[in-house]
């Protein structure tokens, strides 16, 4: 058989609109990256602009245990520096999606589109139900869930039909989400420089569905660190290759 790269694929939620939270849980987070570091990823890559490669290393190197509220550092940082990696991967593409895109979509579906508007709102009533109660280990497990992936998935796609006065919204929102999705593949893609390599991909949630199944066209091999299967014996697997 054939070696394939690999892609551990978290998602997460942005720690700095919760930053009460990641104050009261730094051990939890350092149990967590210290989780993720046993899959030893050989390159860590993160949600920061990929054009601005220079400056991220640059903050990486000068980085010593006093993180910032935000997921880049607090996990990508900490991952990287327990396997003791001389930097981490700028991926992100910010394109041309705007706020005033999202706020469109959203307000034509709060006017028009009820049944899309209750997905939303049971969507985010269960994520929140997660959140108040679970630890930071639970709610990453909850949020890289393939079940609430796919439901995910199905929400994003039933923005196509979102329309209003002729204008196509949800197909143009959709539009420049994917070529977001492409952009932030091929910065992946581009950082793979062996067969053997194994990239742990640190990503906001809404990302995932579409990058599986991009990484699994290419013909990779996609890692949800979370999910029951790796707690046995694939676990035990990772630690030997």
């Amino acid at each position: 058989m054939s070696v394939k790269p690999e892609i551990i694929l978290v998602g997460t939620f942005h720690f700095e609109q919760q930053g009460e939270l990641i104050k009261e849980r730094e051990f939890e987070i350092e149990k967590l990256a210290g989780y993720l570091s046993e899959f030893k990823p050989s390159k860590i890559a993160v949600e920061w602009p990929q054009h601005l490669q220079k400056d991220l290393t640059k903050h990486f190197l000068e980085t010593e245990k006093s993180y910032g509220q935000n997921e880049i550092e607090q996990i990508g940082f900490r991952v990287a520096k327990k396997l003791k990696l001389k930097n981490v991967q700028a991926i992100d593409y910010e394109g041309d999606l705007t706020p005033e895109d999202m706020e469109k979509l959203y307000s034509a579906i709060s006017s028009h589109y009820p049944a899309i508007q209750k997905k939303l709102t049971d969507f985010a009533e269960k994520e929140a139900q997660m959140d108040e109660k679970g630890s930071l280990y639970d709610i990453f497990k909850g949020l890289n869930n393939p079940s609430q992936l796919s439901a995910l998935e199905r929400i994003y796609l039933s923005f196509i039909s979102v329309e209003e006065n002729e204008e196509l919204i949800g197909a143009e929102f959709l539009r420049k989400w994917n070529w977001r999705e492409l952009m932030i593949f091929k910065h992946v893609v581009d950082v793979i420089d062996t067969p053997k390599e194994r990239v742990l991909l640190l990503i906001g949630r809404d990302h995932l569905w579409s990058l599986k199944k991009l990484f699994e066209g290419r013909g990779y091999r996609v890692i949800n660190p979370f999910a029951a299967s790796l707690e046995g014996n694939e676990i035990n697997e990772l630690h030997t290759n």
